[in-house]
């Protein structure tokens, strides 16, 4: 509905616009009505570019992280199901771009030299996109050891139902609009892939950029603070759309005061992290930074699968990884081995763990800074990139003829200035939309919350 009505505005706001133009016809001479209606034209075919753009658009998610700092980790948590191979080593040499789709879908892109399997595979399991993936990448990152620098880096296209999106979650986009994840390859790999023509994308994508909290070596740490810096800086710098995860947070829950020594390493690393930002003259606000600790919120989610294989699994994981992390009130009555535990024991670990490792806290601001963030996240980029084109085409236009008279720069310089108020009125009407059906559908939630049970 949403969409439905924004491609109406966008056809009133056209219409519009072409009474504007056809004004100017009585206020030129005769000899300059072939450029209006040749401005017409361009202006029609790129409003039905704007209206095409506007059929599906999307919410992308664009993640990066310094090495090993659980950025594949952090992938799954989002989709809610481990399909991304994360190993001590960098695994991330490819670009997986994830839709969400009630159908379970994989396509691996036919790349130059690829040495490993290309083509579509559908209704998969999680492990078996995981083994396809980990086969994939393993490939690759052999190829590129072995010095065979003609491999190009891996494309794979995933389509999974995203956990964020799921019925009961708090996220909830207007029809039509998708949500999309992509997991930019490692900083380590990121050179071989030529920017991926990310520049493209960027500038329209929710950043979230890991952190490995557990790195000790300083020297390190610097170069890859500066590597993630130099990155966002290219693709256009910070902005209100980014959060900075300090991931595995948990290294500091043995401390005698955990809280305070976290704040600490948090406060120094986002003084270094600012030293290197003030060359860029930017600056990482306090909103932007989160702390959590991806595997145990992931091993938390799994513990609640219905196949209790899995459920086992996860819980003996982390048990096995995490066990410091289940407060005493609940290990002093938990069976030692977690297959003996009850439905209600699974259930009561996993949500003290998902509350420890800040889960809770981090898909809170996520959702927060989507919803908040609709109209910059997806339509801003369409409307200004369509802004863009128009304007240059119809400099191109009147500018063909290598006369300079006044009437000419008159006509480009309003038609322009119409464009821009075009384009200016049209995000303003979207934005109050975006917040009317935010509203609502916040009623509506309330609504079945308190009076259908």
């Amino acid at each position: 509905m949403l969409l439905t009505y924004i491609r109406i505005v966008v056809r009133k706001n056209r219409r519009e616009w072409k009474i504007d133009l056809r004004k100017l016809v009585k206020q030129i001479p005769s000899s300059y009505h072939s450029i209006l209606a040749d401005l017409e034209d361009i202006f029609l075919n790129e409003t039905s570019q704007l209206l095409e753009n506007l059929q599906s658009p999307s919410v992308t998610i664009l993640i990066t992280g310094t090495t090993s700092s659980g950025k594949s980790t952090l992938v799954n948590l989002l989709c809610g199901a481990e399909i991304i191979p994360a190993a001590v080593q960098e695994m991330s040499a490819g670009l997986v771009t994830i839709l969400h789709s009630q159908h379970i879908a994989i396509h691996i892109d036919r790349t130059p030299n690829a040495l490993w399997d290309c083509g579509d595979w559908y209704h998969l399991s999680d492990r078996e996109i995981y083994d396809r993936l980990s086969s994939v990448m393993n490939s690759y990152l052999s190829a590129k050891e072995r010095g065979e620098h003609n491999v190009r880096y891996p494309q794979i296209r995933i389509e999974y139902p995203l956990r964020l999106l799921a019925k009961n979650s708090r996220l909830q986009l207007p029809r039509g609009i998708q949500l999309k994840i992509i997991d930019l390859p490692g900083l380590a790999h990121q050179g071989d892939t030529e920017n991926l023509s990310l520049l493209n994308i960027c500038n329209r994508a929710l950043f979230l950029v890991t952190y490995n909290s557990a790195e000790t070596d300083r020297q390190k740490t610097n170069i890859l603070l500066q590597a993630v810096v130099k990155q966002l800086q290219i693709v256009g710098g910070l902005s209100k759309n980014m959060l900075f995860l300090f991931n595995r947070i948990d290294i500091f829950h043995a401390d005698r005061d955990p809280i305070g020594s976290a704040e600490k390493f948090i406060n120094r690393t986002r003084s270094e992290i600012d030293k290197l930002l003030t060359k860029y003259h930017l600056k990482l606000e306090s909103s932007q930074i989160i702390k959590i600790s991806t595997m145990p919120a992931l091993l938390s989610l799994l513990i609640r699968s219905k196949d209790s294989s899995q459920r086992y699994e996860a819980a003996s994981r982390l048990d096995r990884n995490f066990n410091f992390l289940i407060t005493d009130n609940i290990t002093e009555n938990l069976p030692r081995n977690p297959v003996k535990w009850s439905s209600q024991e699974y259930d009561r670990v996993a949500s003290v763990v998902w509350d420890i490792s800040y889960a809770g806290e981090f898909e809170r601001v996520l959702i927060d800074v989507i919803q908040a963030s609709l109209a910059d996240l997806v339509f801003l980029p369409i409307i200004r990139e369509f802004e863009q084109k128009l304007c240059i085409k119809i400099s191109e236009c009147i500018d063909r003829s290598t006369d300079r008279d006044p009437i000419r720069e008159r006509l480009k310089a309003t038609s322009i200035s119409n464009v821009k108020i075009f384009t200016n009125r049209l995000l303003k009407q979207i934005d109050i939309s975006l917040k009317i059906f935010i509203k609502f559908k916040q009623f509506i939630n309330l609504f079945k919350q308190y009076f259908i049970r």
